[in-house]
């Protein structure tokens, strides 16, 4: 009886053990990323484990998020300061425009153009890394088709981007709250985009 109640199977434990993965997946990413040029790495990685072991029930997402991590450093490395950079020089010019918009009806048109632009632009940056995570790409074969999976898809692009940014509004809102979780929450939410557009491509995983 006792070994039933307490079988890791059992209906009561399973969202139990998500609900773990979760926050330790999210922290993970957290220290894997302090770094900051880690933090391409650390992202493959926990994308890998999200789309793998919580989406797709396959075991060990502690094993599969260290050996992702360590397989991607090369590549990920430099694609993550170049998502880093970006996210900075966005939020550096949507607050110049902000700023500039407040109170002057002719910077309001330029603030919209901005978000327009800008989502798309979160959109494309939101496919490197993933992409590196199931794909073994070189650089430059890494920018081009993750350029073309975002033109090519582009609906789910803009939302990838509105996803994005809304994570970041809500990291910058409670980051004391969304630290445990949000990371792993926004990798999962991406996956029902970004999975359906990369079966095409894959194999039997």
């Amino acid at each position: 009886m006792f070994r039933s109640v307490f079988n890791a199977e059992n209906p009561f434990f399973v969202p139990f053990g998500k609900f773990v993965d979760v926050v330790c997946l999210s922290l993970l990413w957290v220290v894997c990323s302090l770094p900051i040029v880690t933090l391409g790495p650390a992202t493959a990685a926990l994308y890998d484990s999200v789309a793998r072991c919580l989406r797709g029930g396959q075991n060990g997402p502690y094993a599969r998020f260290f050996r992702t991590f360590k397989g991607n450093l090369k590549v990920g490395v430099p694609a993550g300061l170049l998502v880093a950079l970006s996210a900075w020089g966005i939020y550096q010019l949507h607050h110049f425009l902000y700023l500039k918009a407040v109170g002057r009806g002719l910077w309001y048109g330029a603030y919209f153009f901005f978000w327009v632009v800008a989502l798309v632009a979160i959109g494309m940056l939101a496919y490197l890394l993933p992409t590196l995570s199931r794909f073994e790409l070189s650089w430059s074969k890494l920018l081009g088709n993750c350029w073309r999976l975002a033109m090519g898809h582009l609906p789910s692009t803009v939302v990838l981007g509105l996803l994005l940014a809304a994570a970041f509004v809500i990291f910058y809102s409670f980051p004391l709250i969304a630290i445990f979780c949000l990371p792993c929450l926004t990798a999962l939410a991406a996956s029902f985009l970004l999975e359906r557009i990369f079966k095409p491509f894959m194999g039997e995983s």
